[in-house]
């Protein structure tokens, strides 16, 4: 199955790379926005944690990516993917996502709330993606399937793709991965 789906998972991956430069370069554009504002209180320092974590996030993708690589040239050579390196690759792409998260919650108290438009991202930064997203990788994946699309339909009305949506199939990874490293 694996190797069967090979050429859209690496195209798959190359969207991801050029999406990983993209939202890692409008963190540091965020942060550079926030230096030039007349900020109150704590304003820049919550834009400095959420700069931090969506960058952590940028690093945390890219080596996700490259171990999904990795193994998919292994089971192209014949190899057998160890149990433990698909459990690890879960465990790092959960705390990917995770740091995603906690970064756009943050970032939510730093944005303007002038208008309906910027009132309507920020509630979705703190009360959706969070809370949606933690049940995305927590609950059964029968019953993920449509939170998955809530979550995919409201993940940012203002920049379309957020880095906790990236690649918009972390669901389809959960059931795929289970049996794709170990097929042939």
């Amino acid at each position: 199955m694996l190797i069967a789906r090979a050429p859209f998972l690496r195209a798959d991956l190359g969207l991801d790379f050029i999406f990983i430069v993209i939202f890692v370069s409008l963190a540091l554009v965020l942060k550079r926005w926030a230096e030039g504002q007349p900020f109150q209180g704590n304003v820049a320092t919550i834009v400095n944690i959420a700069t931090a974590a969506l960058l952590i996030t940028g690093v945390l993708d890219a080596a996700e990516n490259a171990h999904i690589l990795s193994m998919l040239s292994m089971a192209e050579q014949g190899q057998t993917i160890a149990q433990g390196e698909i459990v690890g690759q879960m465990v790092a792409s959960q705390i990917k996502f995770m740091f995603s998260y906690f970064g756009v919650f943050v970032l939510s108290f730093a944005l303007p709330q002038s208008n309906m438009i910027e009132k309507l991202v920020v509630f979705i930064f703190r009360w959706v993606q969070l809370p949606v997203g933690v049940a995305v990788l927590s609950l059964p994946v029968e019953l993920v399937r449509p939170l998955f699309i809530f979550r995919r339909s409201s993940s940012s009305p203002a920049c379309g793709r957020w880095p906790g949506s990236s690649r918009g199939a972390h669901v389809h990874r959960r059931e795929f991965r289970v049996n794709k490293y170990s097929a042939g």
